[in-house]
């Protein structure tokens, strides 16, 4: 694929996508008795006597100005990453010697991606910075309903529980991201309890959790029985978002690519609500000290 034709599909994407932020992070709030148990009259009383704003409500204008003005350079970056793989496989070149220490072992697009990419050299995949710009937007179920106009496909599940007066979604989603990604994220979130509507911000770092995830996705040959192949691994680290997508289209069927993740409770309260909503979502786990360990697929 030529690098031009390459950027103007990435070019759309990020179009597609910011048309999709505008609604969603300026807080529209839908009604729907399924996702927020409010009526559209609560929900305008609520926001008349501020009580739906979150904590770490978004500066629209500072996120929209920082989305646009990375955009130019993230469709660069990609289109360049694309098109070295493209020339690798046509002439294969032997790579120099890298010093273990060295920067090149990790490609930095905090600067250039539209939520803040890293690309690592050694697990071949792209996953976010800690501080990307979603981080002040939080989530709501809605993010989901709407993903599909940013070619956003996807299984999920999430886990809620209480701990220390607030509410908590861990969330794991597994699927295709635009037109030339796919992979896996799990997100931590958290809200007071005397919140009317679900919306929920992204922990602080004091609540980020310690976790990994191993991403396989399951491949069959004409002449190879059918096997789990370990796609990427993301380290062992404190998160409150932990991502990793690689170049690829997977057109549904998502039953065939799974997640191990491994998480860390803070004490063992936070260990038993956290298996308990594990339990409700019919998977089995494993624990380890304060560390629950299952496999989503």
């Amino acid at each position: 694929m030529k690098q031009s034709i390459v950027r103007k599909i990435a070019i759309l994407m990020c179009a597609v996508m910011l048309f999709c932020a505008l609604p969603l992070n300026m807080g529209v709030y839908a009604a729907d008795k399924n996702n927020t148990g409010v009526t559209a009259t609560e929900i305008e009383k609520l926001d008349k006597d501020e009580q739906i704003v979150p904590e770490q409500k978004a500066d629209i204008t500072e996120v929209l100005k920082k989305l646009i003005e990375s955009v130019k350079k993230f469709v660069i970056a990609i289109s360049d990453y694309l098109e070295a793989q493209e020339q690798a496989k046509q002439e294969p070149v032997q790579p120099e010697p890298v010093e273990p220490d060295s920067k090149d072992d990790e490609k930095d697009l905090s600067e250039a991606g539209i939520a803040g990419y890293l690309y690592d050299s050694k697990e071949k995949c792209f996953y976010t910075a800690s501080d990307p710009w979603q981080r002040i937007v939080g989530y709501n179920e809605l993010f989901d309903v709407f993903s599909e106009v940013a070619l956003i496909d996807f299984d999920t599940v999430r886990f809620k529980f209480d701990y220390k007066n607030k509410n908590w979604l861990i969330q794991i989603w597994k699927g295709q991201y635009g037109l030339l990604f796919y992979g896996a994220e799990i997100g931590v979130y958290n809200k007071p309890k005397d919140r009317k509507i679900a919306h929920y911000d992204s922990v602080g770092d004091s609540d980020r959790l310690k976790m990994s995830m191993d991403f396989y996705e399951y491949k069959k040959g004409l002449f190879k029985k059918g096997e789990w192949e370990k796609q990427f691994s993301r380290p062992s680290d404190y998160y409150w978002w932990c991502t990793g997508f690689i170049p690829g289209n997977r057109d549904g069927d998502f039953d065939k690519l799974r997640v191990d993740a491994r998480i860390t409770a803070k004490d063992y309260d936070m260990l038993s609500g956290l298996t308990k909503a594990i339990e409700k979502q019919g998977i089995d786990y494993k624990v380890k000290g304060l560390e629950v360990i299952f496999t989503y697929q």
